[in-house]
């Protein structure tokens, strides 16, 4: 069985690190091609490293007025002859899902991992409404990780009888409790070993990830617990950012930064860094299917998140769930597993683990995937 998969870059992000896991955790049953619109990307140099072939389209900014250029390309890929074509990121889904249905004429997976219209570029807004009227004839089948993620889309247009959850997946060998590197990254950021650390991971967005609720709490709970401290990981959390400073400014923090508010920038050892944390939080407004509370869960760590998306199917526990933008709400939930002993919060944090590992391992996720492309195949040659 051979898949050819369609995706708009192949950088660092959730869909692109799914497309990975979901290929080295099948290339044994299922032979795996990948073309990608843009050229590089840190995925692509991973899937080449699993012996994959990917074909680059060398696609600029202006993805669809450069078509033309690609038709040597295209003519090559037609002559791949997969069983299936998949696609991921929107501009993937309308290209892969054109050339799939009208060139090589076989079933076509669409992939949905983003919310509407907040998960998307305004650039790209075009290109999900031609989805959407195309949604009755390229898909055969349109994978979402998330509820959340179905619903705006069926509101947006797409057809809902195409729609299918499967949710990610999370690697238990790959992240897991790790006192080494909770002591490093400690350590790393200049945190002793008796601070409480609170901490979230993502990239500076106020407007989704709602950081001024998270900050204002937290101007609360260092007055009582001066002991504390709060990490913040991802693009754009900086000292060099203006906008990341006028927000703790304005937050009520700003005479902290340095020593008990971090803004690290991005992060690239995610175990190490949630290791290194008592509590992850999750602040946002609005979410698809939040990785990273998936990955703070897997690394055994307590989970404090707002009421949004799939958030609390994934954590399974509405105890520790708060309503965005509820600044007393999450300080009382960060008061509550302050005062639990050590040993109490490490159990917390073992119980969100056995979650992941119940509903949430990567190896029986993708096994959905092989099902899905097997139960296709049956209906295709009936």
């Amino acid at each position: 069985m051979k898949i050819l998969h369609f995706i708009t870059n192949l950088d660092i992000g959730g869909a692109e690190t799914f497309l990975w896991n979901l290929i080295r955790f099948t290339r044994e049953e299922v032979e795996h091609e990948v073309v990608s619109l843009r050229e590089g990307g840190a995925t692509s140099q991973k899937l080449e490293r699993l012996g994959i072939a990917v074909h680059y389209l060398k696609m600029g900014p202006s993805l669809f007025m450069k078509l033309p250029h690609f038709s040597q390309e295209l003519i090559h890929l037609a002559g791949t002859s997969p069983d299936i074509v998949q696609t991921w990121l929107y501009h993937g889904d309308l290209l892969g899902g054109l050339f799939g249905r009208y060139v090589l004429k076989r079933p076509v997976i669409w992939s949905i991992r983003h919310m509407l219209p907040d998960g998307v570029h305004v650039t790209t807004l075009p290109v999900t409404r031609a989805c959407a009227m195309l949604s009755t004839k390229i898909p055969d089948v349109i994978v979402s990780n998330s509820y959340t993620a179905i619903h705006e889309h069926v509101r947006y247009g797409y057809d809902a009888n195409r729609f299918m959850r499967i949710p990610n997946g999370f690697d238990l060998e790959m992240l897991g409790p790790d006192p080494e590197g909770r002591k490093k990254f400690r350590q790393k950021w200049s945190i002793p070993e008796d601070a409480f650390v609170i901490g979230m991971l993502g990239r500076f967005d106020n407007i989704q990830k709602d950081y001024a609720t998270l900050l204002r709490a937290f101007a609360r709970f260092h007055e009582r617990h001066p002991k504390s401290a709060i990490v913040l990981a991802g693009p754009g959390h900086t000292t060099s950012n203006p906008r990341w400073m006028s927000l703790v400014r304005d937050s009520g923090v700003k005479q902290l930064v340095g020593t008990s508010v971090l803004g690290i920038g991005p992060c690239h050892d995610v175990r190490g860094a949630m290791n290194a944390l008592d509590i992850f939080t999750l602040s946002s407004v609005s979410e698809g299917f939040p990785n990273v509370v998936g990955e703070a869960m897997t690394c055994a760590r307590p989970v404090v998140s707002s009421r949004v998306s799939d958030v609390p199917d994934l954590l399974g526990d509405e105890k520790w769930l708060f309503t965005p933008g509820d600044v007393s709400g999450l300080l009382n939930l960060w008061e509550n597993i302050y005062s639990m002993s050590e040993d109490e919060r490490n159990q917390l944090g073992l119980r969100n683990r056995s979650r992941i590992e119940e509903h949430f391992d990567i190896r029986t996720i993708v096994r959905s995937y092989v099902d899905l492309y097997h139960s296709l195949l049956e209906k295709n040659h009936t």
